[in-house]
């Protein structure tokens, strides 16, 4: 599990209704007090609000759940415009601890909470598996398509290349997603492997862009 902290916001009382202390039933309002608001994200699909200790709304298969939306800070990356969520959501487990519905819940709640940063990589989930490689790109691919171009024209995604490795499933993955031959027998941070990269990454994520490309680990 991690935790996201921000100052909690002065909000009025949200009435939702979803499961509270267990109990599927309709809760009484509720509103983020005390000197700090805790957003708890984990593999089970739990997303939590805690404000002061009082109040813990939970996701359940029979009922969503209605949060106040949080005042994350935002701030510029280098010398762009755009400003992102100091609070980025990664996606390592999605596809392999998180299944596909429990992912798309998780993206769901952080966008509700009013994040906007979101961060994969080619290699993910991990442990990296021949069966399950490239699954995150892909899960988050179709819960882009699934908001349309506005959402995603709002978002600020990440992905990462591979660095160097006995990289066979890395290549085997980037092959099956661009149904041809790749550059290379193992992972290199080399053109022509960054080039192939990037495109399997953009095919799996169904977007013509990425925000932010990164090296995942350098040559050492």
């Amino acid at each position: 599990m991690f935790v996201l902290q921000a100052p909690a916001p002065q909000l009025p009382p949200v009435s939702h209704r979803g499961f509270l202390h267990g109990r599927d039933q309709a809760s009484p309002n509720i509103a983020a007090r005390g000197p700090q608001t805790k957003i708890c994200f984990n593999a089970a699909g739990i997303c939590a609000l805690t404000a002061a200790g009082t109040a813990r709304a939970q996701f359940s298969k029979r009922s969503a759940v209605r949060v106040p939306r949080l005042a994350l800070r935002r701030r510029t990356l280098g010398g762009g415009s755009f400003e992102v969520t100091e609070a980025c959501l990664g996606t390592m487990t999605m596809g392999q601890q998180c299944n596909e519905a429990t992912s798309k819940r998780i993206l769901d709640c952080f966008v509700d909470l009013g994040g906007n940063f979101i961060d994969v990589a080619e290699n993910y989930p991990v442990p990296v598996r021949a069966e399950t490689i490239g699954q995150s790109e892909a899960i988050v691919g179709r819960w882009l398509q699934s908001k349309g171009s506005a959402a995603r024209a709002q978002l600020f995604v990440a992905t990462k290349v591979a660095g160097p490795i006995d990289g066979r499933r890395t290549l085997d993955a980037r092959r099956a997603t661009l149904g041809r031959e790749v550059v290379g027998e193992n992972t290199r941070l080399e053109p022509r492997q960054i080039r192939d990269a990037l495109e399997a990454s953009l095919t799996r994520i169904q977007t013509d862009y990425i925000d932010l490309y990164q090296l995942h680990w350098p040559d050492r």
